[in-house]
C-alpha cells in the first residue's frame, strides 16, 4: 500500500455540429488509450498526470499573470492539481492551450528551428510564460478521486473540464515540422511511451465503446462519462459546475472548502455484502460512495497505512454531514472492470455531480435524443 500519488487529469472537450451521427452532442471529449507498459494498461483515459516540484515554482513566478495569490500560489494544492493537468497534457499530447490567439508568427519560427536541432518539444514552462495559458476561470474543476487502500497503485487525482478554442488549442508536435498541422486536432503525435493512441469521443459513444468491450475505461472515467451523458450541451456542463461556486470562497491558503463537492476526494470502495433484494434480480456486487450513510469510514481510517492521507480523508469526511438513511450506491451484475453502472441508489440531500450517475438502461434510452 502506498501514499496516493497526487496528480491532475484534463477533461478537454472540442465544439463540433450535434447530428444523429454524434448523438446530438455538441462536443467531443479527447481520450488516450494508455500502453501495456502503463499503471492501468489498455484503460482508455483523459491526459493527465502527477504534480511536478517545478509546477510550484512556475505558479509563484507567474501568479500575478495567473490572477493567483502570489503568497499562496505555488502552495495551493488545487493551483497544483490543475497546472499539471494543463502540463501533462501537453507533454502527452503536444497540445498547447495558449491564453489568447497567436498573432506573431515570430516565435513559431523561432520553435521550429529549435525543433529541427533537437527533434524534441520545447519547455512547458518557458511557453507558459510566452504564450500565457488559460486557468484561473477557464478551467473548472469537476471531482476527484481517491483509489482505495486496497490497490497498490494509487492516485489522488483531481479532474478538470476545458471547452478549447479551436483558434487557441495548439497543435504544437505537428505545427513545429509543418506549421499547417498547427491548428490541426486530428493529427496529435502523442507521447508513445505512454500511450498508443487517442481518439475524439462524445459521452455516448464512450460508454458503448466501454461496454461492446472495445476498450476499457478504468472506474473514475466509467462514473465521469456516465455524468456527461447528462450534457448534450457542453456550456450546460460548464454552467452547471460553476453554479457550485457560488458563495463559495478559497481560504487563505487557495484551496476550497473541504467539503465542495467538486473537490472533495471521492474513495469509493468495493463490497459484495449488497441487500438481498438486490441479489434476488442478480446482481453480486457494489461500489459505496463517502455520502452513504453506510460507507465504512471507520474500517477505511483504520485500514489506510499512509498517515498523511488518513489525516486528508478525515478533515475532509469530518467537513460534511451525511444523514441517516442517504444513499449512494451503484450495483453491478457484472466484474466491475467491463460492465458499466448496471442500477443507481441514490437519495441525498447534498448537492454533487454524483447525483446525477444513471442506471445502463437509463442512460442508453438518452443517446439518441436531441436534447434532455
Amino acid at each position: 500500500m502506498t501514499e496516493p500519488r497526487k496528480a491532475g487529469s484534463l477533461i478537454i472537450a472540442r465544439p463540433v455540429e450535434p447530428s444523429p451521427a454524434n448523438n446530438y452532442y455538441d462536443y467531443e471529449i479527447l481520450l488516450l488509450i494508455r500502453n501495456k507498459s502503463m499503471t492501468f494498461a489498455n484503460t482508455v483515459a483523459y491526459p493527465g498526470g502527477k504534480i511536478e516540484p517545478k509546477d510550484a515554482e512556475f505558479l509563484t513566478r507567474n501568479a500575478q499573470k495567473l490572477g493567483l495569490d502570489p503568497k499562496t500560489a505555488g502552495k495551493s494544492l488545487h493551483n497544483l492539481f490543475k497546472l499539471s493537468s494543463i502540463r501533462e497534457t501537453f507533454e502527452e499530447t503536444g497540445l498547447f492551450f495558449a491564453k489568447e490567439k497567436l498573432q506573431d508568427q515570430s516565435k513559431l519560427k523561432e520553435l521550429q528551428k529549435s525543433h529541427q536541432a533537437t527533434k524534441s518539444l520545447p519547455d512547458f514552462y518557458s511557453l507558459a510564460e510566452e504564450l500565457g495559458i488559460p486557468f484561473e476561470n477557464e478551467l473548472v474543476e469537476f471531482m476527484r478521486f481517491v483509489t482505495p487502500f486496497i490497490f497498490k497503485h494509487r492516485f489522488d487525482a483531481q479532474f478538470f473540464v476545458y471547452k478549447l478554442d479551436p483558434s487557441t488549442a495548439l497543435n504544437i508536435h505537428a505545427g513545429l515540422s509543418n506549421t499547417e498541422e498547427l491548428y490541426n486536432l486530428n493529427n496529435l503525435n502523442i507521447n508513445l511511451g505512454e500511450s498508443s493512441g487517442y481518439a475524439w469521443l462524445n459521452p455516448a459513444q464512450t460508454i458503448s465503446k466501454h461496454i461492446a468491450q472495445e476498450f476499457e475505461l478504468a472506474p473514475p472515467q466509467i462514473m465521469i462519462t456516465n455524468i456527461l451523458l447528462s450534457f448534450k450541451k457542453f456550456d450546460d456542463l460548464l454552467n452547471h459546475l460553476k453554479g457550485f461556486r457560488k458563495g463559495v470562497q478559497k481560504d487563505q491558503n487557495g484551496e476550497f472548502p473541504k467539503s465542495y463537492p467538486l473537490t472533495f476526494p471521492i474513495s469509493p470502495m468495493f463490497s459484495k455484502a449488497i441487500e438481498e433484494g438486490f441479489k434476488n434480480r442478480g446482481f453480486d456486487s457494489m461500489i459505496i460512495f463517502p455520502y452513504d450513510s453506510k460507507y465504512p469510514t471507520k474500517m477505511v481510517l483504520e485500514k489506510e497505512k499512509s498517515q498523511a492521507w488518513r489525516e486528508e480523508f478525515e478533515s475532509h469526511n469530518s467537513a460534511i454531514s451525511i444523514p441517516p438513511g442517504s444513499k449512494c450506491r451503484h450495483y453491478y451484475k457484472q466484474n466491475y472492470g467491463v460492465g458499466a453502472l448496471e442500477e443507481v441508489d441514490i437519495s441525498l440531500e447534498l448537492d454533487t455531480p454524483i447525483k446525477l450517475l444513471k442506471s445502463t438502461d437509463t442512460f442508453k434510452a438518452l443517446f439518441n435524443k436531441p436534447s434532455l
